[in-house]
């Protein structure tokens, strides 16, 4: 008797992290949202941004942990107003990405490993604006949700490197400090499966900077799909698919009007995703 009650003691000491704070986690899907965590509690993933509401308007969110060591970064995203169905929320950013750029320069920027070139310090900023319509039961139900979310990047401090033409989610995290400027526009929709599966889809546009000769297209479209699976209240499975249109200064032979001649394609490039968050 007595060693079954030791037994089920140690089961509830482990089960208590879990259990303890169910009313309070949030996990939301892999999508952009304008409403902020709850004070003291927020998010830790693999993939998506981790986040820790600070008061019941301010978030404080940083990257991935893994791209964090490489380029120290955070933000701060603040609810502007809350109505029945909206939340409208602004958000501004800073990152440091000298030391992942450093890391990589023999891989993704040879021309410095060659030249000797040392990548300077660099610092880039990001604002933007976040307005999410909720469906039934408004902010604080697990409902359907429709996102639109506008930003800017741009790089405020140093000389980067000129930008890459390499996989399409890389590039694009880089090009603030590559091609100095990097302005995105996108719309997301949440839909609730049930009360523990949800799926997503959403469309995004991005305008980068100038690139150098032989000039290449700034436009990117991007297009993602997936499921978020909560596999209890503080723990949730996301898996998906996201794919880019790019213009990577491919070429191909194509049949004109006068022959054989070289035209310039885009690239159409896929990438899986697996991602678990952990709630607090």
């Amino acid at each position: 008797m007595k060693s079954r009650f030791i037994k089920g003691l140690r089961l509830l000491v482990l089960a208590a992290p879990f259990v303890a704070t169910h009313a309070h986690a949030q996990v939301p899907a892999f999508v952009p949202d304008a409403e902020t965590a709850p004070r003291g509690h927020g998010q830790v993933a693999l993939l998506a941004p981790s986040r820790i509401g600070l008061s019941e308007r301010v978030e404080f969110h940083t990257a991935a942990p893994g791209w964090l060591l490489l380029s120290p970064n955070g933000g701060v995203k603040i609810a502007l107003r809350r109505t029945k169905s909206w939340t409208f929320s602004g958000d501004l950013s800073a990152a440091i990405p000298t030391m992942g750029m450093r890391a990589t320069s023999g891989y993704l920027f040879p021309s410095n490993e060659v030249s000797n070139a040392k990548i300077g310090p660099l610092l880039t900023l990001q604002s933007g604006f976040l307005a999410t319509y909720h469906g039934r039961g408004g902010p604080s139900s697990s409902g359907d949700r429709v996102t639109i979310a506008v930003d800017s990047a741009f790089l405020v401090a140093g000389k980067g490197p000129a930008p890459l033409d390499t996989y399409a989610p890389l590039e694009l995290l880089l090009a603030p400090a590559t091609a100095r400027l990097r302005v995105h526009a996108g719309a997301h929709y949440l839909l609730a499966l049930s009360e523990t599966l949800h799926a997503f889809f959403g469309f995004d546009g991005y305008y980068l900077g100038a690139s150098p000769a032989p000039r290449r297209s700034p436009f990117v479209g991007a297009l993602n799909l997936g499921a978020t699976w909560n596999l209890s209240r503080r723990v949730a499975l996301t898996g998906g698919l996201f794919a880019y249109n790019t213009d990577q200064r491919a070429t191909a032979i194509v049949e004109g009007p006068r022959g054989p001649e070289r035209r310039k394609v885009r690239s159409n490039d896929l990438f899986p995703l697996l991602d678990l968050a952990i709630g607090f």
